[in-house]
């Protein structure tokens, strides 16, 4: 099984790798052995270790096929993090066949901070033991639903101002994933799939598609309420669709980010543009310097007359400029109408840089208007998307004639209210269901979901 030297690697690695990483694969497959030797496949094993710690030097197959070093793929710095605000429940609600009062959630509340944010269509399988990012099974788990690591939770906390909520904030952040593969806990291919993700993530939550369902463990009595202290393991976010939507209607994302028009705009607080700034300053100069020699003996007189006289005007700032205010005393009359012939040139000159000036100035504003409404016209379409998504979803009782104005503008200026309303609709009696895992996504089929919206509440998987 052990290679002997580079030189005895297969092709296939000798090609796509340069010599280092010949050697860094060579060591780790080597190294491996004991490791591998009771897997169904140790080469097969060997390899996949091999090629991790190939990733793990900063190696990477660039768009050309060739490996190369990256020193900078790996923690070059603080990771972006955009921050979502989200409820992952309602508390004191009856949720499938299970009450959730606040208490077993208010016992455990900072466990919440950590627990990873998962993007796949379906739950990992989990245990009740451990949260996912300390279970040594999760890249296993994640591998049976092709799962990343997108982020996790922070200041978690629960809200009593009107309803109990959960509230949690989401950090979509490439750190996360970074940490469990610096641990070991995911491979260098989880890594890559949970980096290329969070954008997927990002747009589906401007595009109003992105939902969550928490995964948590707890007992419950003989009644169905939770008891004793809720344990929580991760959190799902998949795209909504209408066949799979959270069970949980009170599980939803805020503050959603409007996306800015691909156009980018340019100029934003500027009048005029780096290079016309440079002739506008030209000009003044020129202006200064006419001024200068058109006041000629009056300046001199007025800067160096009576006792007492004040010293005003910009003179006062330059006295350097002084005596170039003498020269007029020994200019011949000839000489004097040439100058006020050129600074009558110099006078037009500037009056041109002034109106092209404001020509520019007034094509800037022109741009920034146009951009503006690009700008609203596109942020109303996204909206208009995301509620003819949510229109056909509703009760018709509440977007019927003049309904629906009433409910679009509940939905839009109080996303929480909007919530609310639905849970508040009158529900039928849940069915009992068995178990203590607690995964509030709902199932493949339509038909449920259209009348578990009508009951507005959702039965936990």
């Amino acid at each position: 099984m052990p290679y002997g030297g580079t030189a005895d690697l297969p092709s296939s690695i000798r090609d796509a790798l340069p010599l280092p990483a010949q050697e860094i694969y060579l060591g780790a497959y080597n190294g491996a052995e004991d490791t591998c030797k009771d897997q169904p496949d140790p080469e097969a094993c060997a390899a996949k270790i091999a090629w991790s710690a190939v990733t793990k030097a900063g190696y990477r197959k660039g768009e050309d096929g060739a490996w190369k070093k990256n020193n900078r793929l790996y923690r070059s710095g603080p990771f972006p993090v955009a921050r979502h605000d989200a409820i992952l429940h309602l508390l004191d609600r009856t949720v499938g066949d299970a009450f959730f009062p606040v208490e077993p959630f208010e016992k455990s509340l900072n466990q919440w901070a950590s627990i990873p944010l998962i993007f796949a269509q379906n739950h990992i399988d989990f245990t009740c033991a451990l949260p996912a990012h300390e279970d040594k099974n999760l890249q296993k788990y994640l591998d049976t639903v092709r799962g990343a690591i997108v982020g996790e939770n922070a200041d978690p906390r629960i809200d009593r101002t009107g309803h109990p909520k959960l509230i949690t904030t989401f950090l979509f952040t490439e750190d996360t994933a970074q940490r469990l593969f610096d641990a070991g806990t995911i491979d260098a291919a989880t890594l890559d799939a949970s980096k290329a993700a969070i954008p997927v993530c990002q747009r589906l939550l401007e595009e109003g598609k992105l939902s969550l369902s928490s995964a948590f463990c707890a007992p419950n009595d003989a009644d169905g309420a939770l008891t004793g202290v809720v344990r929580p393991n991760h959190v799902l976010l998949f795209e909504e669709t209408e066949a799979d939507q959270p069970r949980d209607k009170g599980a939803v994302i805020l503050n959603r980010e409007i996306s800015m028009p691909d156009k980018k705009i340019e100029n934003i607080g500027r009048v005029i543009s780096g290079t016309n700034r440079s002739k506008f300053k030209q000009a003044l100069d020129s202006l200064w310097t006419l001024f200068k020699e058109m006041a000629g003996e009056e300046k001199e007189n007025r800067i160096a007359g009576d006792e007492g006289a004040e010293v005003n005007g910009p003179d006062a700032a330059i006295p350097e400029a002084l005596p170039q205010l003498n020269a007029s005393d020994t200019m011949t009359e000839t000489e004097h109408r040439h100058q006020d012939g050129a600074a009558g040139d110099d006078v037009a000159a500037l009056k041109e840089e002034i109106a092209a000036l404001k020509e520019e100035n007034a094509a800037l504003k022109e741009e920034i208007a146009a951009l503006k409404k690009e700008i609203t016209d596109a942020k109303q379409a996204q909206k208009d998307a995301a509620w003819e998504q949510l229109k056909n979803k509703l009760p018709p009782g509440l977007v019927h004639g003049e309904k629906e104005k009433e409910t679009r503008q509940l939905f839009e200026s109080d996303p929480l209210a909007f919530t609310n309303k639905l849970l508040d609709l009158k529900t039928a009696p849940p069915t009992k269901e068995e178990g203590e895992q607690y995964a509030n996504q709902g199932e493949n089929d339509p038909v449920a979901i259209a009348r578990e919206l009508r009951q507005s509440t959702g039965r936990m998987r």
